[in-house]
């Protein structure tokens, strides 16, 4: 209920910047400017903190790109009603509103691709450590004499095998 509450203000301010957008011919207000660096740094704020919030994270960006795809949704289905065809409205602001939309979409999607080439390298990163630490065991047992070196040949061939493997599925 927060949520719907929350989403509610949210789109009661959208209006109201719409407002003022239109009162200033499209051109984007000193407000306006400082509420999209405070959507920025609450995404920087976020990412900062992202290991106990992730999932909330990426329930927001869906959210935000949710809103934004829903908001061109809209502008495009109120400008097709014969009703307000017939009305001149402020070409230039619509446009803006548009690009604004289409603007947040594009940042989102950036957000999640960022996300996401960062968890690949996380993953290539512990991968690379994970096959290290197989040989390291395979060496210390050999030396140890608990292997053969033969058995040792074996499974650090395997390991090897295992990492070219994981290499040619990822690229």
């Amino acid at each position: 209920m927060r949520s719907v509450t929350r989403t509610l203000r949210a789109l009661e301010r959208r209006l109201k910047e719409l407002n003022i957008l239109e009162d200033h011919y499209g051109q984007p207000t000193l407000h306006l400017m400082a509420n999209r660096l405070q959507l920025q740094t609450r995404h920087l704020a976020t990412e900062l903190f992202k290991g106990r919030t992730q999932s909330r994270y990426q329930d927001r960006l869906f959210v935000e790109k949710e809103l934004a795809k829903s908001g061109l949704k809209a502008i495009s289905a109120f400008l097709k009603k014969p009703e307000n065809r017939a009305h001149q409205y402020n070409r230039q602001v619509i446009y803006s509103l548009i690009v604004q939309y289409r603007n947040r979409i594009a940042s989102v999607k950036d957000l999640s691709q960022h996300k996401s080439q960062q968890y690949e390298r996380e993953v290539q990163r512990l991968r690379a450590i994970a096959f290290a630490a197989e040989r390291t065991a395979i060496h210390d047992l050999a030396e140890q004499g608990y292997l053969t070196p033969r058995m040792a040949q074996k499974l650090n061939q395997g390991v090897n095998f295992t990492e070219n493997a994981a290499e040619l599925t990822e690229g």
